[in-house]
């Protein structure tokens, strides 16, 4: 009988097997522990006495040789009478015995021999022999490195000499120094100090060592040589001592294992006849609950196991059966709960319906979005298709009858794209064709057909059902998810793509590098805000709709159109440059042409920035950066009109981010410089006040003028802090102006919006002026006509102190601002600048003269000062001259100075004064 070993993978033929062995293998190793430890003892006693006898031996060896060694130098001693070295007068065979023999007189005098060995006897602290050796002593060692022999000196004392003698190490220790030996010698003194012990072996004798015996054996050189006892020890593994001698390697054990073996087979044999079965019984059943239904059996022999065999295989064909169908249901289930991939789902119900209907030809119509159109999935019979459902058969195949035949079999099987030919056997009826509906948000979405084939099982009839209702789950996730997905790619208000639709659309165009590139178009509308503010926010939200209509016109077909938010709007054209300025401009025309709203004519229009990928940008950040750019370069040309980025357009982007960042430090770090405008009286052009303008002197970059950061830190909200110190400035060079006897008569400050607004504003130009020493009169503040566009009460509240107080306030640009005669003669304003733009076409535009005469007789009806700035001619000189201008200002009489340059200045231009 062949024995299997593959049985023994089961527990219980483990244990089985385990008890059987441990039964025979108990009596056993008592026997073998009581007899083992008799054996040990006895034998550790007799390893004991061997090892001690081998210390003695080793001893008795080394003083043997000793003593021959005395012996031969008592030799040398005698035949050497100081004529000749001893060394020459060596018998032949006691050279072996010595390195070197050196005589070393008492009195002094020449060391007969080798000086060697002369060294050697100084090491051991020997200058004089004869002064200062014990005369009892003849051996002296010098220890040497560990793992080499000591260097022993044998010495030996006449009338004359002390005869000293290095003996070899060879010849001393002989087969002593072997470290490859099974039995290791260690000479020490009675001190401990190692002679001779070879590398590796312990120098103490005591040192515990696990596995290791050792013993030791005193040599009795006190006696004959004068000096301390050797010590003598002996190691050796206990392996090498018992395990030689052990009878139970012979005997016992080899009598163990052959009962244990037999007793192994035994149990195998038996334990086989039951659990061979049993453990093919067990893997069939783990296979089947891993989910391997083609999982058999195959238990030979009529008894109890052969019959639980054919019981397994009967159960796991049907349970087989079964899972296959809980497979596909459960895949179809997976495809709904991660994410509906219809296409994917109906593959796999027609593969199923292959499988269950094998002799039918089955087909499966859908409507995938519910709308009527209905389309055949692809089968072996025919390829994928839409098709046109009648609505009568459609109703039939609904109902609770759902087995179509004759005509209505005829129509369902041209759906399933089988003419009748193909269907028809010599002109017969066609076959029944059973059809399973399947209904999802309420109306029919699928129709399960089974040409042929009338199923009356219930499991399959079951089967079908379950199917359709997979189906229908199915439909209503993928209607769920194209809802959701619309939801949030679709804008709600004018159905356009929104920002995640239009970053998704762009990141997809990008990705597509073999298409050619497209072209970005941004759009702005101009005015959107103001009528959103005027007329209310749904006549805004109807305006967009419109405004996206006109978009979706005017753009061609498939072009994606977005609305990103607020009154922009993003186009994503093809490649061709002309193309896009055509349709710009088309776009430009539509949205400026009048929308009507609600019975409301609203007139708007649009800025569009242009921008080409790749050529302009490669990302979908910078395209839709560069695109902003180009749209507000439009803005600035005028509005209703289109811009292409150009580089310049970075770089002055570039220069503003670098602006915004350093600004800040710029102020914090005093790196602002104030220049000095003067401005003349009109009769005798002596100096009236000058105009504080501030300039930014930058370490790196130079002379920064005021148009370059000035507009700037009042978007940004730091024009505040940069005012604060403008005023502060412009007062402490006042001060120092007067007390240098420079006379200023009054200086000009230019004062923001939210400046104004802070309300601690007029207290702390008040404080200021205290702070310098300077009078209410010696400041003007300069405001624009902007900041009365709002409420002028207001501003004339926060004016008021200040004019109290005595501090002067003009109107500065006055004439291209918002002010109204209705609220002018109510402004806390003693000053009117007119602005340059009408000065310098005085005597070019009959208009300018027009309106600066205006101005001028205003300015004199309300009592107020006029100054007039921009002056570059004398006939710009004369007319204003003619008119009554009160003061000029103007490159005429001088550019900005720095403060130092304004004394210079004002030496001639006093003297022009006193002409």
């Amino acid at each position: 009988m062949r024995l299997e070993s593959g049985f023994l993978r089961s527990r219980i033929a483990r244990r089985v097997f385990w008890s059987l062995l441990l039964a025979a293998a108990l009596p056993l190793a008592v026997f073998a522990t009581l007899a083992y430890g008799m054996l040990a003892e006895r034998l550790e006693t007799q390893a004991n006495s061997r090892l001690q006898e081998a210390a003695k031996y080793a001893g008795m060896l080394v003083y043997d040789r000793l003593l021959a060694a005395q012996t031969a130098l008592a030799g040398v001693a005698a035949g050497s009478h100081g004529e000749h070295e001893p060394q020459a007068g060596l018998p032949m065979a006691a050279r072996k015995l010595f390195v070197a023999v050196a005589g070393i007189p008492h009195g002094g005098g020449a060391v007969l021999g080798s000086a060697e060995v002369a060294d050697v006897w100084r090491a051991i602290g020997r200058e004089r022999p004869a002064d200062h050796v014990d005369p009892q002593r003849r051996l002296w060692w010098l220890p040497s490195p560990p793992g080499q022999p000591a260097r022993v000196v044998l010495g030996l004392r006449d009338e004359q000499h002390w005869w000293v003698a290095e003996l070899d190490a060879g010849y001393l220790w002989g087969d002593l120094r072997d470290e490859d030996a099974a039995i290791g010698t260690c000479v020490t003194d009675a001190s401990g100090r190692p002679l001779m012990c070879p590398r590796g072996q312990d120098a103490t004798a005591g040192a515990p060592h696990r596995g290791v015996r050792h013993a030791s054996w005193s040599l009795f050189t006190r006696a004959d040589f004068g000096t301390v006892d050797w010590v003598i020890t002996r190691t050796a593994p206990e392996s090498r001592l018992l395990v030689g001698e052990l009878p139970l390697d012979q005997v016992a054990w080899k009598a163990a294992a052959f009962s244990l073996l037999l007793v192994a087979g035994l149990s195998l044999v038996l334990i086989r006849r039951t659990m061979v079965p049993l453990e093919t019984l067990m893997g069939g059943t783990r296979r089947l609950a891993m989910r391997d239904w083609s999982a058999r059996v195959d238990v030979p022999g009529g008894d109890e196991f052969g019959q639980l065999a054919g019981s397994f295989n009967e159960m796991a064909g049907r349970i087989e059966r079964q899972m296959l169908a809980l497979q596909v249901q459960s895949e179809i289930d997976r495809e709904i709960l991660g994410g509906p991939d219809l296409t994917r789902v109906l593959g796999q119900v027609m593969a199923r319906l292959q499988v269950i209907a094998p002799a039918a030809q089955v087909g499966l119509l859908i409507s995938p979005e519910g709308h009527g159109r209905w389309t055949r999935v692809a089968s072996r019979q025919a390829p994928a298709a839409t098709v046109a459902i009648d609505p009568d058969l459609l109703r039939r195949a609904e109902t609770e009858a759902s087995l179509l035949q004759g005509t209505e079999a005829r129509l369902a099987l041209r759906l399933l794209g089988l003419p009748d030919g193909d269907v028809q056997a010599g002109g017969a009826a066609p076959p029944p064709v059973h059809v399973v509906p399947v209904r999802a948000n309420g109306r029919p979405r699928a129709l399960l057909m089974l040409a042929g084939v009338v199923p009356a099982e219930d499991e399959l009839h079951r089967e079908l059902h379950d199917l359709a209702d997979r189906l229908a789950v199915m439909l209503v996730a993928s209607d769920r998810e194209r809802a959701l997905h619309q939801r949030a790619v679709l804008d709600s208000l004018t159905g356009l793509l929104n920002r995640a639709g239009l970053i998704e659309t762009i990141d997809r165009h990008l990705a597509a590098v073999d298409e050619g590139g497209f072209v970005l178009a941004y759009i702005d509308l101009d005015g959107f805000k103001t009528v959103n503010d005027s007329r209310g926010h749904p006549v805004g939200d109807a305006l967009l709709g419109e405004v996206a209509r006109a978009l979706r016109a005017l753009a061609p077909a498939d072009t994606p159109v977005a609305r990103p938010g607020g009154d922009e709007f993003v186009l994503l054209l093809p490649p061709d440059r002309e193309g896009a300025d055509a349709l710009a401009r088309a776009i430009c025309r539509r949205l400026a042409e009048p929308f009507v709203i609600g019975g409301q004519t609203l007139r708007i229009g649009a800025s569009i920035g242009l921008v080409r990928s790749p050529d302009d940008a490669r990302t979908r950040v910078e395209l839709m950066r560069r695109a902003d750019l180009a749209m507000y370069a439009a803005k600035s040309g005028g509005r209703a009109r289109h811009a292409w980025f150009d580089p310049a357009l970075d770089e002055r982007a570039t220069e503003r981010a670098w602006l915004q960042s350093e600004l800040p430090g710029a102020i914090a770090r005093d790196e602002l410089v104030l220049h000095f405008q003067p401005r003349v009286a009109a009769g005798n052009r002596s100096l009236a006040s000058v105009e504080a303008l501030v300039r930014w002197q930058h370490p790196q970059r130079g002379l920064i003028p005021p148009m370059r950061f000035v507009p700037l830190a009042e978007e940004t909200g730091q024009v505040e802090a940069l005012g604060r110190w403008v005023l502060e400035a412009a007062c402490r060079q006042q001060r120092q102006w007067r007390d240098a006897g420079v006379a200023v008569p009054r200086i000009a400050v230019n004062v923001s919006a939210l400046q104004l607004a802070s309300p601690g504003f007029a207290d702390e130009v008040l404080a200021m002026l205290r702070r310098h020493g300077l009078q209410a009169a010696d400041l003007e503040i300069e405001l624009t006509e902007s900041l009365f566009a709002g409420d002028p009460d207001e501003v004339c509240e926060r004016l008021q102190p200040l004019r109290d107080a005595g501090v002067l306030v003009a109107l500065d640009d006055f004439g291209t601002g918002f002010s109204s005669l209705s609220v002018l003669h109510r402004l806390p304003v003693d000053v009117l600048k007119i602005d340059r733009s009408f000065v310098i076409e005085l005597g070019e535009r009959e208009s300018a003269g027009a309106v600066a005469r205006s101005i001028v007789a205003l300015a004199r009806a309300l009592g107020k000062h006029v100054v007039a700035e921009g002056v570059e001619t004398e006939a710009q000189l004369a007319h204003l001259m003619a008119l009554g201008c009160d003061e000029l200002q103007g490159y005429l009489f001088s550019r900005p100075l720095p403060a130092p340059a304004l004394a210079g200045w004002l030496q001639p231009a006093a003297s022009v004064a006193a002409d």
